[in-house]
């Protein structure tokens, strides 16, 4: 009997528990308008993710598998210094001056 009691209280309290809402729909953001600004403006962790981003994307055009993660860090650093030469300049633009070499 106390069994019973005990797997109706289960019964009970999972039905009582809604699930947690879900999380608002994030901006969209047009990878191609993304200006060297926006990169410089955000915030460092924004930016570390729009970075790699990036990286991920030159990696998918170049069919690449595998990176070489020291490269890729001086390919940022090149890229932070292009970026802080051209503010207005999109980042894909940036980029394509950036030899990457990681991958």
């Amino acid at each position: 009997m106390p069994s019973r009691i005990i797997i109706a209280c289960a019964v009970l309290l999972l039905g009582a528990v809604s699930p947690a809402p879900e999380a608002p729909p994030s901006a969209q953001v047009d990878i191609t308008k993304l200006t060297c600004k926006d990169l410089r403006d955000a915030s460092p962790l924004d930016r570390s993710a729009v970075v790699m981003f990036y990286w991920g994307y030159a990696a998918a055009k170049a069919n690449a598998a595998t990176f070489k993660t020291g490269l890729v860090k001086n390919a940022t650093t090149a890229l932070m210094k292009e970026c802080d030469a051209n503010a207005s300049e999109t980042i894909l633009s940036a980029l394509s001056r950036v030899d990457i070499k990681a991958f």
